[in-house]
């Protein structure tokens, strides 16, 4: 395959994009095989460095020529996308630290089936309330439950800004007795 003349305005487009801090992996490193052709790099050498085979980086080269840098994002993954991200989490965790009350809602007690209605509602997303059991439980555990301070420290070491976690519920958690 003969090698692929890159203009400079495509060679500015792929810049102003590899400056970006969102670029997914797979696209940076296209973008970088876009840039090194631009550079002189032959397509031997760009397959060393990246680690991939030529015939790949002939299949990126060529899409880049058909349709610009816009054809070498990663097509979709296949199965149900993820619902309940980060955004939906800490909205999750900030209605339960709210008391329905304050919320303008007709009841004192957070349940599953409310909080899932309520979340689904502030962010257009359901989910069922068994999950949504399950992950405050898994978060409940997770959480740090004791501590190590120097006056429970055998022989008097100091164990400055150590932390023990336990994975057990903290309810559950029995203080360890005092060294003396």
């Amino acid at each position: 395959m003969r090698m692929i003349e890159v203009t400079d305005t495509q060679r500015q487009e792929v810049e102003a994009l590899l400056q970006r801090r969102d670029l997914a992996p797979r696209q940076r490193e296209r973008l970088e095989m876009v840039k090194a052709v631009g550079l002189g790099q032959d397509e031997a050498t760009i397959a060393r460095w990246s680690g991939r085979g030529i015939r790949t980086v002939r299949r990126w080269l060529a899409r880049f020529v058909e349709g610009g840098a816009a054809t070498l994002v990663d097509a979709p993954r296949s199965g149900r996308p993820v619902e309940a991200d980060a955004a939906y989490l800490r909205a999750l965790d900030a209605a339960v630290k709210t008391p329905p009350t304050t919320l303008g809602l007709p009841f004192d007690v957070w349940t599953s089936p409310r909080l899932s209605v309520y979340v689904a509602r502030e962010r257009g997303v359901r989910i069922a309330p068994g999950w949504l059991r399950r992950k405050r439980q898994d978060s409940e555990r997770n959480r740090v439950v004791a501590r190590v301070s120097l006056r429970r420290c055998p022989s008097g070491i100091a164990l400055r800004g150590l932390q023990h976690r336990a994975h057990v519920a903290p309810s559950l958690y029995e203080e360890p007795p005092l060294v003396r």
